[in-house]
C-alpha cells in the first residue's frame, strides 16, 4: 500500500513523503503519519512537528481509459 503524506508547517507546504506499507498490515491513515512524524524528528524541532498539519494521500496511477 503507497501513499504521500504532505507536511504544511503555516500553510505552506514544506515537505512530502512517499510511504510505503503492507497491504496486510492494514495501515491507518495515522500510521502513515507517526512514520513520518518519527522521520520528521531527525530535522525538524518537536514545537514544529506538533504544529503541522498532515494530508494523506493514495498515490495516483497514471490516466486509465
Amino acid at each position: 500500500m503507497r501513499k504521500t503524506v504532505d507536511v504544511y508547517l503555516k500553510d505552506c507546504l514544506v515537505a512530502s513523503y512517499p510511504v510505503v506499507a503492507k497491504a496486510i498490515d492494514r495501515p491507518t491513515d495515522d500510521d502513515f503519519i507517526e512514520r513520518i512524524k518519527r522521520q520528521m524528528r531527525r530535522y525538524h524541532r518537536s514545537e514544529d512537528i506538533e504544529a503541522a498539519r498532515f494530508v494523506v494521500r493514495g498515490v495516483q496511477s497514471g490516466s486509465r481509459p
